[in-house]
């Protein structure tokens, strides 16, 4: 998304690591998805809804949103034009209808005020720097009585056992870059406070674990799989040669725990569901 700072730019990504950047966001949508449906149904969205996709990416989840949805439909909005031109691709492909993607920012978007039943942002919030900002746009846009549901992380929740040195040690060297860069990396715990802030109702704060075990009908992914979730910081070594050493150490650290009989890890995903009751131009 487009913001006047931001943690995240993935258009300054080029080549072959842009290529794997965007194979990396389509695996971890593809492999969230199931969650992800759990949590669009327990926050509220209804078949004839109209959705705004904050941050959409690639449009994986915004079309598997897409196709839940009967008479309502979803716009995905992203900063990065790459990501909306392979969303489009995408849906290019699947020859959906009620499914459309634009460039824009999270602060200054391009739609009517009151035009949305359900606005969804997943991983978003982490790279924002003014992240009260961006909820005033969300309330513009949301109708009355409109729902607001949020997903992001806190890397205070993420572990490996055995531990890995090589990542805690990675992870507060990104920590302060990503706060450099104007985002927050424990921007989890914060959220419920900022949609109280904001003026939102009704807000309510959980948390899915996910490990190295989950799966659906309890076939885990595997630890491999799960390490396939992450960047180990491809988004904060554009010119940054120690960033890169670092993410590939851990990186290579991580992997060593494939040898052992079993070795565990997890992530907290934090979910946080709101309510506006604001009206516009009151």
């Amino acid at each position: 998304m487009t913001q006047t700072k931001g943690s995240y730019q993935f258009d300054r990504f080029q080549g072959d690591i842009q290529t794997q950047e965007l194979q990396r966001l389509d695996y971890q949508s593809q492999i969230l998805q199931g969650l992800e449906q759990k949590i669009w149904r327990e926050a509220g969205l209804t078949p004839t809804m109209r959705v705004l996709d904050l941050g959409c990416g690639t449009g994986i989840i915004s079309q598997a949103i897409a196709q839940s949805l009967t008479t309502g439909s979803i716009v995905g909005v992203d900063r990065s034009p790459t990501m909306v031109r392979a969303a489009q691709n995408h849906t290019r492909e699947q020859k959906m209808t009620n499914l459309t993607f634009q460039v824009g920012s999270s602060e200054k978007l391009d739609l009517p005020s009151s035009s949305c039943d359900f606005v969804y942002a997943r991983l978003l919030f982490q790279h924002l720097s003014e992240p009260q900002a961006t909820l005033r746009e969300i309330q513009r846009v949301l109708k009355p009585g409109g729902i607001i549901c949020i997903v992001d992380v806190d890397n205070d929740w993420t572990m490996f056992h055995p531990p890995v040195p090589s990542i805690n040690t990675f992870q507060q060297y990104i920590t302060q870059i990503q706060q450099q860069q104007g985002g927050d990396p424990q921007v989890g715990r914060k959220l419920g406070g900022y949609l109280t802030t904001a003026g939102f109702a009704q807000i309510r704060t959980s948390i899915e674990i996910i490990t190295s075990d989950y799966g659906q009908e309890g076939k885990g992914m595997g630890l491999r799989a799960f390490l396939d979730l992450f960047s180990f910081g491809a988004a904060f070594e554009h010119g940054n040669s120690d960033a890169f050493t670092l993410g590939m150490q851990a990186k290579a650290d991580a992997s060593k725990l494939l040898e052992l009989p079993y070795a565990w890890a997890g992530f907290g995903l934090f979910i946080v569901k709101g309510v506006n009751l604001a009206v516009v131009g009151i």
